[in-house]
């Protein structure tokens, strides 16, 4: 493969990240140690307005990274920081990138302007015409995001992820119809499903990355020349009790940044790896635009499981078996390295200063001393949980992690556990009650629906508690665990009271429900907005279930206690038993009748999926690859639209008045 001279400079990036009006975030990932300069421009690039510099932190002989912070030099105020200078917002604004490449004594060797590669004439274009600098802009008066999830380099369906380049382009100098923001809420890369042709190339960049052969406990072979079936051996023993649910499983850390990088840059497949599948071919088709997307929006990202592998954390059995069983100790390395490279690649550049100097030099003496001594480098990944966040949009958004902070079931220990402990409840409440407070509506990411479709829902519920096989139908909906569930609605009810929009993905499929929740005679109401998969579509069995239910709506009522109520059926389901031993509780209205319940209820749930308003008549769910956006005004009218692959124009469109409640028992 040659040596690192043979990569260009710029692995992967920029990738515009943070923004606010008192500072800018700007990802990049090198093949060299250099000192990135960035500077922030009025949209014509007459004027400096900002500057900011840091230095590249080193994962590897041939892999550096950093998260570049800009600030403002102009006089201009914030109406809330008295002395500080801000960004100007609701104006287009340019920045550019000075790379000086360092040796290893200091030295400056070379100087790159990365404007040099964004002419919107170029071939590498990341400016839209008629611009010469990548453009962003901030908004303090509305709301304007494009979401996504569930981006599976080989899965079913056009990479949808392409189409934020296309609605940019489109809107480049249009701000009143250009997003501000991109979210993607889980799953961009697919670490436990790589395909055959892709794992060798993947895993041997990851290697040549590092710069040395790669081990993890009691393997005694170098990471990078497993075979795939010694892969799925591995992970199966960990992981997934199922192996055809772990093929060709990322295991060291030069794994996952060899498949995070040719997921953003299409210039390293060129002479490592030509692809054969169809689906690889799209994905690698689809790159140019997807990287000049992300150098043109505000990003933020979030984990969902398979950033690691499928069902991550699902019950109290699975973290016994990856954390504690015969392989405890290899489970513990492969989840420290997939959240370090979720940190690297991800997690750094939604904010910053949430992994202080300490967080970072234990990540960098892991790398230096070749990864020698594991325990500081799990200790401070696995035991600490930085990763939630709040997006400074206008209102604010809340990002959840529902991954690392779960209460595991008190039923029994394969039983799906509660999606958000305590703590981590208290903490969003928290949250929200210091930034909300200018804001009527709240808005949520939750990586799983907090209101999925019932009809889908219900099944695989009914099918996973039959067959004791929670990890087989992926029981992680929140609904699986009623008490967590249950709790996570009094919280939003109690923080939320004119309404509350859910952005979700994992499922994929596309829907957007209405739902209610009414505690003690107050009522708030919910919009549900759920977009996937970006590539991964449903195909087989999935498909035909999805075909079925998506030309009906079945909806949901559901009745909740604080304390379990009493029933007086002796004859009830052993389901139903079990769902009344926990406190706090939530049945549906059958299980209610079924269970002889007397008790009156706290609370009444309503949950109905609804079709577009445009076509009116379409379907309830959208089976094709697609990435929605959101469009919120100062009066609460919500416009959510999907986009396909196949137009430039939405294929679906939801018109909504967020504090409405027009759902009746």
């Amino acid at each position: 493969m040659g040596d690192s001279g043979a990569l260009p400079i710029i692995l992967a990036g920029p990738i515009l990240r943070r923004v606010e009006p008192t500072r800018l975030c700007v990802w990049i990932a090198t093949s060299r140690a250099v000192s990135v300069t960035g500077l922030v421009y009025n949209a014509a690039a007459t004027k400096q307005l900002g500057e900011g510099k840091n230095d590249t932190i080193a994962f590897g002989a041939a892999l550096h990274i950093t998260v570049v912070e800009i600030t403002p030099t102009s006089k201009e105020k914030s109406l809330t920081s008295r002395n500080a200078p801000t960004f100007p917002v609701r104006s287009l604004l340019a920045y550019d990138l000075i790379l000086e490449v360092v040796g290893k004594d200091g030295k400056v060797l070379g100087r790159q302007l990365l404007s040099n590669l964004t002419s919107s004439g170029g071939a590498n274009a990341l400016a839209y015409a008629p611009y010469s600098y990548p453009t962003f802009f901030m908004d303090d008066s509305s709301l304007n995001i494009l979401h996504g999830s569930c981006r599976k380099a080989h899965g079913a369906g056009d990479d949808a992820l392409a189409c934020a380049d296309t609605v940019l382009q489109r809107t480049a100098s249009n701000l009143t119809h250009r997003p501000s923001a991109l979210f993607l809420t889980g799953d961009q890369i697919y670490a436990d499903d790589v395909h055959d042709e892709f794992i060798g190339p993947v895993s041997t960049f990851g290697r040549y990355l590092l710069g040395f052969d790669e081990h993890i406990p009691t393997l005694s072979a170098p990471v990078h020349k497993l075979d795939p079936r010694r892969r799925l051996e591995l992970a199966a023993t960990f992981f997934s009790p199922s192996p055809e649910e772990a093929k060709n499983q990322l295991l060291g850390f030069g794994d996952f940044a060899g498949m995070y990088l040719f997921s953003l840059n299409d210039e390293l497949w060129k002479d490592r790896f030509t692809p054969k599948s169809e689906g690889l071919k799209g994905f690698l088709h689809a790159l140019p635009k997807v990287r000049c997307a992300l150098a043109n929006v505000a990003t933020y990202m979030i984990f969902d499981d398979h950033e690691l592998t499928d069902d991550w954390n699902l019950s109290k059995a699975w973290e016994i078996r990856a954390l504690r069983g015969p392989q405890g100790r290899m489970g513990k390395r492969v989840i420290a390295h997939a959240l370090c490279a979720y940190w690297a690649f991800q997690g750094w550049g939604n904010k910053p200063e949430a992994f202080d100097a300490t967080f970072r030099k234990t990540i960098t003496d892991y790398f230096a001393n070749r990864e020698s001594d594991g325990s500081a480098f799990e200790a401070i990944l696995l035991e600490t949980h930085p990763w939630s966040f709040v997006a400074p949009t206008t209102p604010p958004v809340f990002f959840l992690d529902s991954r690392t902070r779960r209460a595991a079931s008190t039923v029994r220990p394969d039983a799906p556990s509660a999606l958000l402990n305590d703590d981590a409840l208290q903490d969003f409440h928290s949250q929200v009650s210091m930034q909300q407070a200018s804001s009527n509506w709240l808005i949520v990411i939750a990586q799983t629906p907090v209101f999925g479709n019932p009809d889908s829902e219900s099944y695989l519920e009914d099918k996973g508690f039959r067959e004791a096989a929670a990890e087989k139908y992926d029981l992680e909906m929140w609904h699986a665990n009623r008490a967590g569930y249950y709790k996570l609605l009094r919280v939003l009810h109690a923080i939320a009271p004119h309404g509350c929009i859910i952005l979700s993905g994992d499922v994929h499929y596309g829907f957007v429900a209405r739902a209610s929740v009414t505690v003690m005679g107050a009522t708030v109401p919910f919009t549900q907005f759920t977009s996937s998969a970006l590539k991964n579509a449903a195909t087989g069995f999935s498909k035909f279930g999805l075909d079925v239910i998506r030309k009906k709506a079945g909806a949901i009522d559901e009745q909740g206690w604080m304390s379990a109520p009493k029933y007086t059926n002796p004859n009830v389901s052993k389901r139903i038993r079990e769902i009344l031993t926990v406190s706090p509780t939530v049945v549906t209205d059958a299980e209610f009748l079924e269970a002889g319940i007397m008790a009156k209820s706290e609370t009444t749930i309503r949950n109905q999926p609804i079709r577009p308003t445009t076509p009116s008549d379409g379907y309830f769910l959208h089976t094709q690859t697609n990435i929605g956006q959101l469009v919120l005004t100062p009066k609460g009218e919500a416009i959510l639209r999907f986009y396909g692959t196949r137009s430039a124009n939405p294929f679906a469109t939801y018109k909504i008045q967020v504090d409405s409640l027009l759902l009746t028992r």
